[in-house]
């Protein structure tokens, strides 16, 4: 699927592309289920698009977590915040 979307979005000749991935597909060794997600970004990556690849920790619609921005190589944070609210 995100061949098909790639080409699309080149076909149409709209030059960025964000994703919304998951926290550690860049580890070594990289855990079987996050396969499917690293090949997503691999695809993305070497579309020549602009991109942007959001690698979530944690999925919830609560305001229970905090982000960082981190780049490609950096080291991955997660910043849990007391739920005692």
């Amino acid at each position: 699927m995100a061949k098909n979307i790639v080409k699309a979005i080149q076909e149409t000749n709209v030059q960025r592309i964000i994703s919304i991935n998951s926290i550690g597909i860049y580890e070594t060794p990289l855990r079987s289920v996050l396969q499917p997600y690293r090949k997503l970004a691999d695809v993305i990556e070497t579309s020549g698009l602009d991109y942007t690849i959001l690698r979530r920790g944690w999925f919830t619609s609560t305001d229970e977590v905090d982000y960082e921005l981190s780049r490609k190589g950096e080291p991955e944070k997660v910043l849990l915040r007391s739920l005692q609210n």
